[in-house]
């Protein structure tokens, strides 16, 4: 019971990380603020578009509310498949994350699978790669020569493979092993969600209304400059082109006030 209650617990948090971070940390009740202000002003702006035309406030409204039916439709459609390619993507780098640390911590039985071919040297340390490791690597092989490695070459070592003009190069251990890394290090889906979860574990912090909905992010800033500079453009060919710039005006504030306050906090 309590393995299952666990399991039941790991796949709601990855649900979670998932939601949060398609939607650029925000929570549901951001991504329902921000919704209802930018459907609001989507639906003012078809319905003096229908009013212009029709010159009945209920015909208006009525058309405005089919086209904005229609309009929320095929915007869901798309954001589905966008979620979707999300929720693979972050799937994707959780396993190569968890393959990445059972290879770290397993080295060796990788380093087993892979036969030096001529001009290949095998480096099987992990943590880094020094330039005495890259001469032991030619005095082995000779030049020119391909190091296989897991580790990551410090300065001075980066420093002689670009000496070398090409005839010192390194190709990850992983890389190298090409398919036979997903037999020998294989990843469950059940690991690859806890491993997502590990990686976005900020998103799982206790929830703060304020911080929620007044989240100041580059992406909601883009969204409300977005609409208002469309808003405005429309107002030069519609009938009620005050209320369009005055809609169009909320909104770049909002955007503007959102950008001014990201270039704050960076600089302090």
């Amino acid at each position: 019971m309590e393995t299952g209650s666990g399991t039941k617990c790991d796949k709601k948090a990855f649900e979670k990380v998932v939601r949060i971070t398609f939607h650029g940390g925000r929570r549901r009740v951001a991504v329902l603020f921000d919704t209802l202000a930018l459907s609001g002003l989507l639906l003012l702006a078809l319905y003096l578009l229908a009013l212009s035309e029709l010159k009945n406030g209920a015909r208006a409204f009525a058309c405005a509310s089919l086209a904005f039916t229609g309009i929320a439709a095929v915007l869901r459609l798309i954001m589905r498949g966008r979620f979707a390619v999300h929720r693979q993507k972050l799937l994707r780098e959780a396993r190569r994350n968890a393959r990445r640390l059972r290879v770290m911590l397993e080295p060796e039985k990788l380093f087993d699978r892979i036969m030096p071919r001529e001009g290949e040297f095998i480096h099987r340390r992990t943590d880094s790669l020094t330039s005495d490791d890259i001469a032991e690597a030619v005095k082995q092989a000779g030049l020119p020569v391909t190091i296989v490695t897991l580790a990551e070459p410090t300065n001075a070592a980066s420093e002689l493979i670009k000496l070398s003009c090409g005839q010192i190069e390194t190709v990850s251990a992983q890389e190298r092993a090409g398919a036979q890394l997903c037999s020998l290090f294989p990843v469950s889906e059940e690991e690859a969600k806890k491993t997502a979860v590990a990686m976005n574990g900020g998103c799982l912090k206790r929830f703060s209304l304020k911080k929620s909905v007044f989240a100041l992010t580059r992406e909601r800033a883009l969204k409300y400059a977005a609409v208002g500079a469309g808003l405005y453009a429309c107002s030069f060919f519609v009938k009620y082109a005050l209320y369009y710039r005055i809609a169009a005006s909320l909104a770049l504030c909002i955007g503007a006030g959102v950008f001014a306050f990201e270039g704050l906090k960076k600089r302090g």
